[in-house]
């Protein structure tokens, strides 16, 4: 996994599957403790015949730029560095939620995340988002910034097992508090 020495402009010369370290959803579906059927089910649609879902890994510019037009406030891609991203797509290709993983050390990244519905969130899709960072980069933690005043988030992140573990005044957008959440490995 040489990912730490890449940008996000310098991923578009590898080939499919080995950019920045990542995965592809088959390999995902093997290494994952669900049954590989479980995973299928985010491509195929599920029991209750919702339309299937992909994952995206080889559009960094579009996921980011996705996620950004999805933030509250306005900021670069930039301001990311070193990113790597994964995109979860309907079943016509649109994006509905985006992944960037940025502010890489060696034991830690940030994670900014969003979504324009809450299609994405099935368990499968989760576990990839949780595999690329814990498994395939070996990190200890992720870290996520989120706006104190974005009770949706905190609660749905909350929910997700990250625990809040401070607040930064003023440091969400330069007027609103940032809170920051973290989830450990083994959590």
């Amino acid at each position: 996994s040489g990912h730490m020495g890449r940008s996000h402009a310098g991923n578009k010369g590898l080939a499919r599957g080995e950019r920045a370290g990542l995965l592809s959803f088959d390999e995902i579906a093997r290494l994952v403790d669900q049954p590989r059927r479980k995973l299928e089910i985010i491509g195929n649609g599920d029991e209750t015949r919702r339309p299937g879902l992909k994952l995206v890994f080889d559009e960094d510019q579009d996921v980011a730029d996705f996620v950004i037009g999805q933030l509250p406030h306005r900021i670069t891609i930039d301001e990311f560095g070193q990113f790597t991203t994964i995109g979860i797509a309907d079943e016509a290709g649109k994006l509905i939620a985006g992944a960037i993983y940025h502010r890489w050390r060696k034991f830690d990244c940030e994670l900014t995340f969003a979504a324009s519905s809450p299609r994405w969130c099935r368990k499968g899709i989760v576990r990839a988002l949780f595999h690329y960072p814990f498994v395939q980069q070996g990190l200890q933690r992720m870290t996520l910034i989120i706006g104190r005043n974005n009770k949706r988030a905190i609660r749905l992140n909350t929910g997700l097992g990250f625990k809040i573990e401070g607040t930064v005044r003023r440091a969400y957008d330069g007027v609103n508090d940032a809170l920051i959440l973290g989830m450990l490995r083994e959590e």
